[in-house]
């Protein structure tokens, strides 16, 4: 964020091989961000669409790979992308002191839909499929409580209540030889 304050503010003044490393770093950490926003959306989907098999197959292992290769793609893909700022970072600049990132047309479209169009869409259909689960999952767990909480009672077991020596007349168990209080006239 300084970097880019002062890039921004005033005359760069560290040079064209440092304004174009700047430009690869920001831009690598932004892209590293956006994949690994993507596998974070992808341990969700997996923690929530499979739960039970989500110890065996998100380990630490798995999870430092991931992120090691989301850096590593965004090194290579950065490269690749600011390769003319990077190769040849003094045809980038009109004036002295300038530090700007210049994108042909081909690499500007690449990089939107590779860098933003692909990994918002990615988390946006991962995300969608996880509350739909989840939502699914909710309407079951509420079902399934609702159903055992409005059990109807049998006949033979509301007149075994209400009569009085049925089950409601004596405490069962331990305290069995105590009567309850019973209903006057029964």
């Amino acid at each position: 964020m300084p970097g880019e304050l002062l890039r921004e503010s005033s005359c760069w003044m560290m040079g064209e091989l440092m304004c174009a490393l700047y430009l690869y770093v920001a831009y690598v950490s932004v892209s590293a961000s956006v994949i690994d926003m993507v596998l974070i959306s992808v341990d969700r989907y997996m923690a929530i669409c499979d739960p039970l098999h989500y110890s065996g197959r998100v380990t630490m292992q798995r999870v430092s790979v991931g992120v090691a290769g989301a850096w590593a793609f965004s090194l290579l893909y950065c490269a690749l992308i600011l390769r003319d700022n990077l190769l040849h970072p003094e045809q980038t600049h009109t004036c002295l002191g300038e530090c700007l990132l210049v994108f042909d047309f081909v690499s500007a479209a690449v990089d939107m839909f590779v860098g933003f169009i692909l990994p918002v869409g990615a988390i946006l259909i991962i995300n969608l499929i996880v509350l739909v689960v989840a939502l699914a999952q909710t309407r079951a767990m509420h079902t399934q409580v609702n159903h055992s909480s409005q059990r109807v009672p049998k006949k033979s077991q509301l007149k075994a209540a209400r009569s009085p020596g049925g089950a409601g007349g004596h405490l069962p168990g331990v305290f069995h030889s105590v009567p309850m209080l019973q209903p006057r006239g029964g």
